[in-house]
């Protein structure tokens, strides 16, 4: 909501005498929903006070429990609104716990018989403001109206500042590869020239798309999306380009494209490397000349959109085996942007995992309030052949599966914990496959616990007397060349009846 309100005082009354004048807050990244959570131990009051607060713009919950800054670290808000009695601690420590949380929403107390000196106490502390609970309806719902929107200044630009240092619609990065990339990207959004948009399979294709277009002047137009390898060949040209009435069977009305949807806007083409050559011909016609032929249609349409395009084919390949125009290749790459995959700027994993972590775990319920160091390497260790869709899907499995408070390794998929176990030689694979191959069946009557100690106290013996006799029975090289101290290098041996005497 735009408030346009005359100054506040003490209680939140408008000390001004025309009302505010609302209206809804535009701004590049649309109308943002403010999310208010209504902590009042008086139900009436609460019930009240909520139904006021309820806007076509506002989200309202409402916490009747007594415990409510514990629940509050799990809920995303932008305000909270006390009473004076739900104050069970100081009013500096609770604001200090609601900077601790994910949103770190802002706090708003209401209340009577406050007097001058507790207000000025409350609004030291770090209080938003403190609102009178005896103010009529209308004067609350403006008072209110006032502080959501001054909430939601504050999230605007702070929102826009961290776009401008850091991400670019989105994307995470602290890699001096990402980052140059992003430079990269940012000036591309200032134009409207065409770019072709490559990278693996979950690097994040659609997002830039969709960052270039909010950060373009064609921000305010439609973006619109074609998955070309999602559409039937015989649906593609009409779903592009329309159909006019009686066009085919069934045309029993006319149909915009995707094209005269995206007038004066943006249009994605995703997947462009799936698009069938015939097909190719005429979007190579529709850059070149901006216009567009509905099917069945005699008219050309003259269009002003600007095209974005996504593969993550190798288009040189298929220009070579004549499954992709060249020409029609040099049109979209007027800039090329190759997004880099996600092994190749590991210093952002641990970044990303903290951030879509925080995100799930205040959307779901978990009891899982930290990522263990062990689990952390194990997620930097792997490859990530699915890129930032995979990494989303694996902290959201392991926040919904984890039992603990500490997400581990054994709540990782097997095929991310695996690439945390060094791999043996194929010689030394060999040997442990032939020897496992050839255990007695008496050792498969044994408990596995004993089976595993007699199998480790036999590998620990052949594995020294391999580097005794390699070293002739000389501690210091065995110890060093094993990574075990000398002074315990001797104890294992005398445990195991080895003699360095019997290898000289």
């Amino acid at each position: 909501m735009r408030i346009i309100p005359g100054p506040l005082n003490g209680l939140g009354q408008n000390d001004g005498t025309a009302a505010a004048s609302v209206e809804p807050l535009q701004s590049p990244h649309g109308t943002m929903l403010a999310r208010l959570v209504f902590a009042i131990t008086d139900a009436p009051l609460r019930t009240r006070l909520a139904e006021l607060a309820k806007g076509p713009d506002t989200v309202v919950s409402e916490l009747t429990s007594g415990a409510w800054l514990q629940q509050i670290g799990r809920i995303d808000c932008d305000l909270v609104v006390v009473d004076t009695a739900a104050l069970l601690i100081p009013a500096k420590d609770v604001v200090a716990a609601l900077r601790q949380t994910n949103a770190r929403p802002e706090l708003l107390v209401v209340g009577s018989d406050i007097g001058a000196a507790g207000r000025a106490e409350l609004l030291a502390a770090g209080c938003m403001a403190v609102i009178s609970d005896e103010l009529s309806d209308q004067p609350f719902r403006e008072a209110l109206a006032t502080l959501v929107q001054r909430r939601r200044e504050t999230v605007q630009r702070q929102r826009e500042a961290d776009e401008a240092t850091h991400t670019f619609g989105g994307f995470l990065s602290k890699s001096a590869s990402m980052e140059k990339f992003l430079h990269i990207a940012r000036k591309v959004s200032r134009s409207s020239s065409t770019a072709l948009i490559l990278g693996e399979t979950g690097v994040g294709k659609e997002q830039l798309a969709r960052a270039i277009h909010s950060q373009s002047p064609r921000s305010a137009a439609p973006f619109i999306v074609l998955n070309c390898g999602a559409v039937p060949e015989a649906l593609l040209e009409t779903e592009l380009f329309g159909h006019e009435r009686g066009a085919f069977t069934g045309a029993v009305r006319a149909h915009r494209g995707h094209f005269e949807l995206a007038h004066r806007g943006t249009i994605f083409l995703d997947e462009i490397g799936e698009m069938p050559v015939h097909l190719q011909v005429k979007l190579l016609r529709v850059i070149q000349e901006r216009t567009i032929q509905r099917v069945g249609g005699e008219d050309a349409l003259p269009i002003d959109v600007r095209i974005l395009a996504a593969t993550n084919r190798d288009l040189a390949t298929e220009i070579r085996e004549k499954r992709f125009r060249s020409d029609l290749y040099y049109r979209l790459s007027v800039v090329t942007l190759e997004i880099p995959p996600l092994r190749d700027r590991k210093d952002d994993i641990q970044m990303l995992v903290e951030t879509y972590f925080e995100q799930f775990k205040a959307q779901m319920p978990t009891s899982a309030e930290s990522i263990s160091e062990a689990a952390m390497e194990t997620l930097r260790a792997y490859d990530w052949p699915g890129n930032i869709r995979e990494l989303i899907n694996v902290v959201e499995r392991a926040v919904l599966l984890c039992d603990g408070e500490e997400i581990v390794p054994e709540d990782l998929p097997e095929v991310v914990s695996a690439a945390a176990v060094p791999k043996a030689p194929a010689a030394v694979t060999r040997q442990f496959d032939n020897a496992l191959q050839g255990l007695d069946n008496a050792w498969l009557t044994r408990p596995l616990a004993e089976s595993r100690l007699a199998w480790n106290t036999a590998h620990e013996r052949a594995y020294l007397q391999g580097l005794l006799r390699q070293t002739k029975g000389r501690i210091s090289e065995t110890a060093q060349r094993s990574g075990i101290d000398p002074r315990s290098l001797y104890a294992k041996m005398k445990q195991l009846g080895l003699r360095k005497e019997d290898f000289r």
